[in-house]
């Protein structure tokens, strides 16, 4: 019984799988259901059919001349500062000054008890005019002497004697008048003048105060003169040769004098440095470690003409850029927070010139201290103020741009979206030079193709576009896009991924991220409000 029922299931299940292997070969040919062929060849045609078009923001690369600059923190100084201490012991008569007044040179600032100094000077005077007249007897003895002399009626020995004591007389006189000058000068030393024009600060005595000439003695008022005034700074010892040649003392002359002006730098190859080199730095290790004295060759597109040719697109040096009479290069103070409003335009930066580069690089920091001097009429630069400090080491000409935003980040890779003359896009990888406000210096993109900036996460090579006009920098003022800021590096390391673009703030942390990646900071030389020496840009016009 149990075989007979065991045989029956085996032989119903083996029939059902004959079913079932026929009905898979039916379909196989073609011959299922109606419905399901149907289905499928609309899937068919439906992935063979072509995407719409998908609009995108296209900018145009243009040729413009990029300053390359050296952005570092400084600290604004007086050129000079006097601490004014008496040249006397006295009593301070009379305060002629206040807080924090303004004083030009020569002006009273404080009165001493000059009594007994103009007492000692009519002293000096009255003995002048005793032996003034003294002088006066002696010169006509000796004149009378002379005369009996001439007729014999005394010796020579008498006119000798009379000669000298008047000679003695001169003497005397002569010492009388540098007392008398001694004296007027200690009476000067009453009133006390300021030595330079400037501005005051707290005075520290007051009417009836005991003063001394001492050095350890109390300051009576510090003066620093604030027009023109001076700004410290520092930059890396890897922009050195460009700074000296931008400041026209690095060739020096037959007699080891440094050169100034046109005539007295040396002739050749622009030798201006990429900012490579402060990525070469800034993985040089922490602050301390060895400088790095091999200066790096600088490359063919920052080469000025005579100097091995530029390559396409990458634009060369422009001579004597940046300097100013003289030879002098030019800086640009910039105070931090100087805007007025979120709407307002920035305060324009101060214009200044190099006036000091130390004789030696710090081996502490692997910086040089450099000073600029900049007007300063409307004291907007005060003593000990912190500013950014800008100066132009050399110019791009004639190099091709496009918005920072356009740039798609893999890694160390940067391409950008071209739209062909078909209405596609390829990607196409560049190298990424100097950053300049919301644009970029590029290689690798010939001027006049169209960059896809916005609407690029949706494109793949290949894929048909709708282009519209992009407006730089209306991401910013709609408060829409992804700027470049504060946070472009964390942006742009996000940008790296797999993804590339990443949406519609990628794109911003993607152009800011390559500012960031351009601007490496030197590994020494850091100061407490940040990396001196970063190679930046001027904003474009």
């Amino acid at each position: 019984m149990k075989i007979s029922t065991f045989l029956g299931s085996a032989v119903a299940l083996s029939a059902l799988g004959g079913i079932a292997w026929y009905a898979g070969g039916l379909k196989s040919i073609g011959l299922g259901a109606p419905g399901e062929a149907a289905a499928a060849a609309a899937a068919a045609s439906a992935a063979s059919a072509p995407r719409p078009p998908t609009t995108v923001s296209v900018y145009a690369a243009q040729t413009r001349d990029v300053p390359v600059a050296v952005e570092a923190a400084g600290t604004v100084v007086a050129l000079e500062t006097v601490d004014v201490r008496p040249q006397v012991t006295g009593t301070i008569a009379e305060v002629l000054v206040k807080d924090g007044q303004f004083v030009k040179q020569g002006q009273p600032l404080f009165r001493l008890d000059d009594r007994a100094d103009r007492a000692n000077l009519e002293r000096v005077k009255a003995q002048l005019l005793r032996n003034q007249a003294s002088q006066g007897d002696l010169e006509r003895q000796l004149k009378r002497n002379q005369d009996l002399r001439a007729q014999n009626f005394i010796s020579q020995a008498v006119v000798d004697t009379a000669q000298a004591n008047l000679e003695g007389q001169r003497a005397a006189v002569a010492a009388d008048v540098a007392a008398v000058r001694a004296a007027e000068v200690s009476l000067s030393y009453t009133t006390i003048v300021a030595p330079l024009a400037g501005r005051l600060g707290a005075i520290n005595v007051n009417r009836g105060s005991l003063v001394q000439p001492a050095a350890a003695s109390l300051v009576m008022v510090n003066i620093n003169q604030i027009d023109p005034i001076g700004v410290a700074f520092a930059v890396p010892e890897s922009q050195l040769a460009g700074l000296l040649k931008a400041s026209g003392s690095g060739a020096p002359r037959a007699g080891g004098r440094p050169a100034s002006g046109a005539g007295g730098r040396a002739a050749g190859p622009g030798g201006g440095r990429d900012n490579a080199e402060s990525a070469r730095s800034a993985g040089s290790g922490p602050r301390g470690d060895a400088p790095a004295k091999a200066p790096a060759q600088a490359p063919a597109g920052e080469r000025m003409a005579g100097g091995g040719g530029a390559k396409p697109g990458a634009g060369g040096d422009k001579a004597g850029a940046g300097k100013g009479a003289g030879g002098a290069a030019m800086v640009s103070i910039v105070i931090p927070g100087g805007e007025r409003g979120r709407n307002a335009p920035p305060v324009e930066p101060i214009k200044g010139r190099v006036v000091f580069v130390d004789n030696a690089i710090d081996t502490t920091t692997g910086s040089i201290k450099v000073k600029a001097q900049a007007a300063n009429d409307k004291q907007a630069l005060w003593p000990g103020q912190y500013v950014t400090v800008r100066m132009t080491m050399r110019t791009l000409a004639d190099a091709v741009v496009v918005p920072q935003a356009a740039l798609i980040i893999r890694g160390n890779e940067r391409s950008v979206y071209v739209v062909k003359p078909d209405g596609t896009v390829e990607m196409r990888s560049v190298q990424t030079r100097v950053p300049s406000g919301e644009f970029i210096v590029v290689e690798g993109v010939q001027a006049g193709e169209k960059i896809v900036v916005e609407g690029k996460q949706n494109l793949r090579p290949g894929g048909a576009v709708r282009e519209t006009p992009y407006v730089p920098g209306a991401g910013r003022r709609g408060g829409g896009g992804g700027a470049p800021g504060a946070a472009s590096a964390a942006s742009g390391a996000g940008g790296g991924g797999a993804t590339g673009p990443g949406g519609a703030g990628g794109a911003g942390g993607a152009g800011a991220g390559a500012a960031a990646d351009m601007a490496a900071p030197p590994a020494r030389g850091m100061a407490a409000s940040g990396v001196p020496g970063r190679v930046a840009s001027e904003a474009l016009p």
